[in-house]
């Protein structure tokens, strides 16, 4: 198992600047997708390891949801998810390891997801990722100021772009 979360940490990384490339090339589109959004639920998946090392669901969540209310988000329980359009969420998903030397590998995947419809085939719908960041991290054992600094840094950039693609609408 450990070998997976390893290969799988490592894939991420050696894929990281073509991702980054793509973003930043589709950036309008990107934040043409934020347009109009007032309300998501927020998600935090955090591997075990993680977890172990003392990040929290809890601790996560509540940080990222106080950050969206800051800027007129409306955030939803699991109930309304399902009755709002589009069903907007916004996932944080941790893939981290201990490393021998006794500190943490940590990829930080933070993503927008939503209904969206196929444009080759209006019948077609499914959900799709239409904002996200990726960041990397190592951190020593007991210190976790690097965790969750990184995750504020990660909404802090998505509350900029929704501010930024909701302005040009609102004035």
């Amino acid at each position: 198992m450990k070998k997976i979360i390893i290969i799988s940490i490592l894939l991420i990384i050696s894929l990281n600047p073509l991702y980054t490339l793509a973003q930043t090339a589709a950036l309008p589109v990107r934040m043409e997708l934020l347009k109009g959004l007032e309300s998501m639920y927020v998600l935090v998946e955090l591997n075990e390891e993680i977890k172990e090392a003392g990040f929290t669901n809890i601790d996560v969540r509540s940080d990222i949801e106080q950050a969206l209310k800051n800027v007129g988000i409306k955030i939803l329980d699991s109930n309304d998810l399902m009755n709002t359009p589009g069903s907007p969420y916004l996932q944080l998903s941790t893939f981290g390891y201990e490393m021998k030397t006794g500190g943490y590998a940590c990829a930080i995947l933070l993503g927008l997801k939503q209904d969206v419809i196929l444009e080759r085939d209006k019948e077609i719908k499914g959900e799709a990722t239409t904002w996200s960041a990726l960041w990397e991290i190592t951190f020593s054992k007991g210190n976790m100021t690097h965790l969750p600094e990184t995750v504020r840094s990660m909404t802090s950039q998505f509350v900029k772009d929704y501010i930024a693609a909701n302005l040009s609408e609102k004035g």
